[in-house]
C-alpha cells in the first residue's frame, strides 16, 4: 500500500498539539461509510478500514436490490426472493474489524411502489415494515441462515430511509414537503415496530434528515414538526447528515440561515426542539459527514492538510458543545476517483494516505 504522506500520523499529532483537543465531554464514536468500496473486490479496502479502528460502519441496505421480486413471506429473511449476500458480507466484515454495524434501510422496489423509481415511497408502509423486520431478524445475533453453521453477527443500530426531506431521496414531497413528512412518519412507525418485535434491544433512529431541504423538501425542524403532527414515533435517536455547504465548523448557536439549515454550527436549536417536543434529551447521530479535498463553495480548494484541520475542528466542536451527539460517520474511506466530486476519502484513489487518515485514528481512539 503506497503512502504519499508518510508522515501523516505525525502531521495529525502536530495538528492536535498545535491547537489542542478538548477532552471528550460527549461519548462521541467515530464511524465510516463507503458502501461501494467495502462491497467491492478491492483487496486493500477492509485492511485499510481496519487500520482506522472505526467504532461503527454504516451501510445502506437497499430494499429494491435485496428484493427485486416480491417475496412470498416478506417477514422471513430466508424467503428465496431475498438476496442478502452484500449485507451479510458487510455485517461479517464489520464484526471482524471490531466495529458495530449501522444499517440504513433505504428505497423501495417497483413491486411495492407502483412500478416507480426506488426513491418513491411504497404504497403501503407496512410493506416497508415487513422488510425492516426481516432485516432485524436476520441480524438479531441469533439467526443462522440455511446451510450455515453459526449465526450472523448482530446488528443493533438502524436508521429509516435516507434524507426524506429531499426530493432526491423520497417522493412524493408534496406542497412544502408535507406529504413526505407524513409518509415518513408512517415508515418510521412501521419499521420501528417491526424491528423491535424481533430485536427488542435494537435502536431505530429517525432519519437521517438532511441538514437542509431540497428538491421540494422542508428544512429539518419544519419537516420534524410535520412528522410529529402526523403521529411519527418519539425518536430513540435522531439521525442527521450535517453537511455544511461551505460553512466553517464554528459554534454559532443562534445562527438562523434563510434556508432553515441545521448544521454543526447551530445544532443546539435542533436539540432544543427535541427537548420541547418530547420532554427529554434525544441522542443525535451524525450518520454522514466529510470534508472534500476538492473545490468547495466559500472555502476554496481544500488541501489534504486543511481537510485534516477541518476534521479536527469538527470533532472538537462536537465534543465541546454537544454532549448529546453520540456518533459521527465519515463518508468515504477512499476518494471515488482522482477527479470526482466525492474526494472526501481518508486516502486518495490510488491508496495514498492523507493527513486526515492519521488524525482520524487518533480521534477515534479518544
Amino acid at each position: 500500500m503506497r503512502r504519499a504522506f508518510p508522515c501523516s500520523l505525525f502531521l495529525a499529532l502536530a495538528l492536535i498539539a498545535a491547537v489542542g483537543v478538548v477532552p471528550a465531554q460527549a461519548e462521541l464514536q467515530l464511524g465510516i461509510q463507503d458502501d461501494a468500496l467495502l462491497t467491492s473486490q478491492e483487496p486493500n479496502a477492509w485492511p485499510f478500514a481496519r487500520g482506522l479502528a472505526p467504532k461503527v460502519v454504516r451501510y445502506n441496505v437497499a430494499w429494491e436490490q435485496v428484493a427485486p421480486t416480491r417475496p412470498a413471506f416478506a417477514d422471513d429473511p430466508a424467503d428465496p426472493a431475498y438476496d442478502f449476500k452484500r449485507a451479510d458480507a458487510m455485517a461479517k466484515q464489520t464484526a471482524a474489524i471490531g466495529a458495530q454495524s449501522l444499517f440504513t434501510i433505504v428505497n423501495s422496489p417497483r413491486w411495492a411502489n407502483g412500478g416507480k423509481a426506488p426513491r418513491y415511497a411504497p404504497v403501503n408502509a407496512d410493506l416497508y415494515g415487513q422488510f425492516c423486520g426481516s432485516v432485524a431478524w436476520r441480524y438479531s445475533g441469533t439467526y443462522t441462515p440455511p446451510g450455515a453453521l453459526v449465526p450472523l453477527p448482530a446488528v443493533k443500530n438502524f436508521t429509516v430511509w435516507n434524507e426524506p426531506n429531499r426530493g432526491q431521496y423520497l417522493l412524493p414531497q408534496g406542497p412544502g414537503g408535507l406529504t413526505a413528512a407524513r409518509t415518513f412518519a408512517r415508515l418510521v412507525k412501521a419499521c420501528a415496530d417491526a424491528v423491535h418485535a424481533v430485536s427488542p434491544d435494537a435502536r431505530v433512529a429517525v432519519g437521517p434528515i438532511a441538514s437542509r431541504g431540497a428538491q421540494g423538501g422542508a428544512a429539518p425542524i419544519a419537516f420534524l414538526d410535520a412528522y410529529r403532527l402526523a403521529g411519527g414515533p418519539r425518536p430513540q435517536a435522531l439521525a442527521l447528515n450535517p453537511y455544511m455547504n461551505g460553512l466553517a465548523p464554528d459554534f454559532k448557536p443562534n445562527e438562523k440561515p434563510a434556508d432553515g439549515a441545521i448544521t454543526l454550527r447551530n445544532l443546539d436549536q435542533l436539540e432544543h426542539w427535541l427537548n420541547t417536543a418530547y420532554g427529554a434529551s434525544v441522542p443525535i447521530w451524525f450518520t454522514e459527514f466529510a470534508w472534500r479535498t476538492a473545490p468547495t463553495p466559500k472555502l476554496g480548494t481544500i488541501s489534504p492538510a486543511r481537510q485534516a484541520d477541518l476534521l479536527r475542528k469538527t470533532v472538537t466542536l462536537v465534543r465541546t458543545h454537544y454532549p448529546y451527539a453520540k456518533l459521527l460517520v465519515w463518508y468515504l474511506v477512499r476518494d471515488e476517483s482522482p477527479t470526482s466530486y466525492w474526494r472526501s476519502g481518508l486516502a486518495t484513489f490510488d491508496w495514498q494516505q492523507k493527513p486526515a487518515y492519521g488524525l482520524y485514528k487518533v480521534l477515534a481512539g479518544i
